[in-house]
């Protein structure tokens, strides 16, 4: 969510009256009771109150075109608050390191492990976790995969839709620190935590949720820490340039949501997740935007790369002149910027058109051309209800569209 962290450095409609079955509470929360989840927003929504967030506007949770999301039920002017979570609904990465589960002399995992851990030891406890109404509500494998899924759960076939190597690297990565998790999962579990070890599918879920949930509360020199945020996490996304949300975190340690325009009653509320391109969404939060101006082509560097002494190479990596791949080494995927033409300037120069051939032989690796995607992308943007192998082949179409377009830049 907000200020989301990357694996690696890679990646620098509701009104009332069509609402059905509301239940308004003192918290200003209302819930759309919808097919059988009626019985658990009541849950949710009372749980909120009792642990003392109020609304200074009301807002509504219900489905908007599909997805799940929150918007006003009233008018709301700019830089207006429209709630407040308390500190102690917050689920802090910080403060989960400390459990016993990971004080094995271990390296700390990484934050959304460590969230994944947490959800996994409290939905073990079902309904005595004190934030089961929460966590009854956040998303399965199920969802996931609906609504298209991060690429843990495609398959190999869906993978390949891709054509992205950066992609398939950063996911392999991940899925290598999911492994190495998990067995620490096995030998910590039995000694520390009541109940039998959890699947590692049921992990690979749990950290999917923490991906695509946590905000950063990290500030200034403080350590970084990422936490799950009840409501706040009902947001969804939108480009920087046109969120008309924020969320915060004040000196109390409240998460502060406000309005940043004027939102008129029905309309639903976008925050931004930050400055990130289609690549990032999808591998982290599991959907691409049909527009998005952070999106960036990579090509294969690796010819580039054997030119450059090894000393120079090091030296590049220190000074974020070249980017790693995720095991800290120089990546043969660099993106299309000024700085990789002055390192082909300085290391190429007695080539002519090196960089055009480098663009030429990159699109060559594409099974379809530009136009055949774009209008594959049309075709599925007209359809409705959308299964989850379409939504894919939508999202893959999506990243597969921004490279060619910005490679073939350079050649026009």
């Amino acid at each position: 969510m907000l200020g989301f962290l990357s694996i690696n450095s890679w990646i620098l409609a509701y009104t009332p009256e069509r609402c059905i079955g509301v239940r308004h509470s003192r918290v200003g929360v209302w819930a759309d009771k919808v097919e059988d989840d009626g019985e658990k927003w009541d849950r949710f929504v009372e749980w909120l109150e009792k642990a003392g967030v109020r609304c200074k506007n009301r807002v509504s949770v219900e489905n908007f075109n599909g997805v799940r999301g929150l918007g006003v039920v009233e008018d709301v002017q700019s830089d207006e608050e429209l709630f407040r979570i308390p500190g102690d609904l917050l689920v802090n990465s910080r403060e989960i390191l400390r459990h016993p589960l990971f004080q094995d002399g271990e390296s700390a995992p990484g934050h959304q492990i460590l969230l994944g851990s947490w959800l996994l030891m409290e939905q073990q406890k079902g309904d005595q976790s004190a934030h089961y109404p929460y966590i009854d509500l956040l998303p399965g494998k199920d969802d996931f995969e609906a609504q298209g899924g991060p690429l843990e759960f495609w398959s190999e076939e869906e993978l390949a839709m891709l054509e992205c190597p950066v992609a398939l690297e950063l996911l392999q990565h991940r899925l290598s620190l999911l492994e190495n998790a998990y067995m620490r999962l096995q030998r910590q579990w039995p000694k520390v935590v009541q109940g039998p070890v959890p699947s590692i599918e049921s992990l690979k879920v749990a950290v999917a949720v923490a991906y695509s949930r946590c905000f950063r509360s990290s500030q200034g020199d403080e350590p970084l820490n990422m936490v799950f945020a009840p409501l706040t996490d009902m947001m969804n996304h939108d480009h920087p340039t046109n969120k008309r949300a924020r969320a915060f975190f004040n000196e109390a340690g409240e998460m502060v949501a406000e309005s940043t325009q004027h939102r008129n009653a029905g309309e639903q509320l976008f925050i931004t997740y930050g400055k990130l391109p289609n690549l990032h969404l999808l591998q982290s939060n599991g959907f691409t935007m049909s527009q998005n101006s952070y999106d960036f082509a990579v090509v294969d560097a690796q010819r580039l790369l054997s030119m450059i002494p090894e000393g120079n190479l090091l030296f590049l990596l220190e000074k974020n002149l070249l980017l790693p791949d995720p095991n800290g080494q120089v990546s043969r995927w660099q993106p299309l910027s000024k700085r990789l033409e002055t390192l082909i300037a300085l290391y190429a120069s007695s080539e002519s058109n090196f960089l055009q051939k480098m663009v030429e032989d990159t699109l060559s690796t594409f099974s379809a051309g530009y136009d055949e995607d774009r209008q594959l992308i049309e075709t599925l943007e007209r359809q409705a209800d959308l299964d989850g192998a379409s939504i894919r082949s939508l999202h893959a179409a999506r990243i597969r569209v921004q490279q060619k377009r910005d490679l073939l830049k350079i050649l026009n």
